[in-house]
């Protein structure tokens, strides 16, 4: 069966481990229907600490959150569509703030 990468950056990374202080990465199994919207709420569902992230009743990540799909940061909710295949890489990171 097909795999993605998602990682998940500090603090987010709490969310899928309690004492993680930096990143936790996980090889997820993907279903050739999934999209990165799809894997999305599939996280928030078993993650429930990353609820606040990604809205479920919109279907698209909360300002809070940046995502990365195969290390570009997604700017438009389009890309979220976008079908996953075998190797794709997701990471989940805290929105930077400052200058």
């Amino acid at each position: 069966m097909a795999k993605v990468q998602v990682e998940f950056f500090f603090p987010l990374s709490r969310a899928v481990k309690k004492e993680s202080t930096g990143r936790v990465s996980l090889a997820l199994e993907i279903k050739e229907s999934d999209t990165v919207r799809s894997l999305m709420a599939r996280l928030v569902r078993r993650y429930r600490g990353l609820r606040n992230v990604f809205d479920m009743e919109k279907q698209e990540p909360l300002l809070m959150v940046l995502i990365a799909f195969n290390n570009s940061i997604i700017t438009s909710n389009e890309v979220l569509d976008t079908g996953l295949k075998d190797g794709d890489y997701i990471g989940l990171l805290p929105e930077y703030v400052g200058g």
